[in-house]
């Protein structure tokens, strides 16, 4: 099993991912373990993983992702959480994940990114934080994404956006930032 490179274990109902559940595995590169009825990530329960490249998480009933949760990652890539309930990001979550690209985070719960443990995430280039609960999206919340490329805040029509358009935008465009789209969706009843 140590030469393993793909662990795919979608659709199996796993409910808890237990610390250092994928201890000796240094080859793993791909983790799958969407659609399952996972309800919750232990601490380190994602870490010293040299070689991987792309964790699945989506589809799942996470609420939140705690301290360390993904820690010493060195060659992440991608980490979707999509479709689960998340409604809090430790701010630590993401520890010594220094080449995360895309960070796919929709369809959640979370009300605020100030706070989500996405300041650590200096190589993001891909930010997907569409059909939230997020009612404001600030400079704060996008502080160090200096290779930030593409951001979606996507939100349903009958959920007002206040956007926080100088500060962000000036953030966004300004020479430590570098997005070239920025999805807002733009609909008549939400507020810019």
């Amino acid at each position: 099993m140590k030469s393993l490179s793909e662990l795919r274990l979608a659709r199996n109902k796993l409910q808890q991912l237990q610390k250092d559940a994928f201890h000796g595995l240094p080859h793993l590169e791909l983790l799958d373990l969407d659609s399952n009825e996972l309800a919750s990530v232990e601490t380190n329960a994602v870490r010293s993983l040299p070689e991987l490249k792309a964790v699945r998480l989506g589809r799942n009933k996470l609420v939140t992702v705690p301290s360390a949760a993904f820690t010493d990652l060195p060659q992440l890539q991608s980490a979707e959480l999509q479709e689960n309930q998340l409604s809090n990001i430790a701010s630590n979550a993401f520890n010594d994940v220094p080449q995360l690209l895309m960070l796919n985070i929709s369809h959640n719960q979370l009300a605020t990114l100030n706070h989500a443990g996405l300041k650590s995430l200096k190589s993001l280039e891909v930010l997907d934080v569409s059909n939230n609960q997020v009612a404001r999206v600030g400079s704060s919340s996008l502080e160090g994404m200096e290779w930030l490329v593409e951001l979606k805040v996507k939100k349903q029509l009958h959920v007002p956006v206040v956007y926080d358009y100088d500060r962000t935008i000036n953030t966004i465009f300004s020479s430590n930032v570098k997005c070239n789209v920025l999805n807002l969706f733009h609909r008549p009843n939400v507020q810019y």
